[in-house]
């Protein structure tokens, strides 16, 4: 993802790099400085899902084959 980012950041563009398993968005996200207010006023457990929505311009993804990065690791499975 660090490359990807460099690489979208080209010409100091803004960019939220997102891994992407199958049809699932997953973990970890990068994010570049621009987003760094909006995601410091995030409140509760709702995640940055709303910054990317609202940003989805400057999203790129990357897709994997590792279904790792779908997992939620703050719930337990089953």
């Amino acid at each position: 993802l660090d490359a990807r980012m460099r690489t979208a950041r080209r010409g100091g563009a803004a960019a939220i790099v997102q891994p992407v398993c199958g049809s699932d968005n997953g973990h970890p996200v990068g994010f570049s400085r621009e987003f760094f207010a909006q995601l410091m006023s995030l409140a509760g457990d709702r995640g940055a899902r709303s910054v990317i929505a609202a940003n989805a311009d400057a999203t790129v993804t990357v897709s994997v084959d590792d279904r790792g990065v779908i997992d939620d690791l703050d719930q337990p499975p089953g």
